[in-house]
């Protein structure tokens, strides 16, 4: 997660929020584009739709290979035991 998080810079920390997490703006290191991170809790959503990590990382894989101009791109995004981090394209 650390190797993910040395590429960005968060501008600011908070700029959405759903039922299992936040979103924040951020900038890559070795450029001035901005990206959104959403920030999954993985305990806070097992807790209220007692699904199976996996399901999200499928619906992950199949995110990213969309390819739409009405849809925000996944960049990127790592998991750990405790939460999901996705680089999404930032629509301001």
């Amino acid at each position: 997660m650390d190797s993910l998080l040395s590429k960005y810079t968060v501008i600011k920390k908070k700029i959405g929020k759903g039922s299992f997490g936040k979103i924040s703006l951020i900038r890559e290191n070795a450029g001035e584009k901005e990206f959104a991170l959403k920030s999954i809790d993985l305990d806070k959503m097992m807790k209220v739709k007692h699904q199976d990590p996996s399901l999200l990382t499928n619906e992950l894989h199949i995110h990213r290979c969309l390819e739409h101009p009405h849809i925000i791109r996944q960049v990127e995004y790592f998991q750990s035991h405790t939460s999901v981090l996705i680089v999404l394209e930032h629509a301001p």
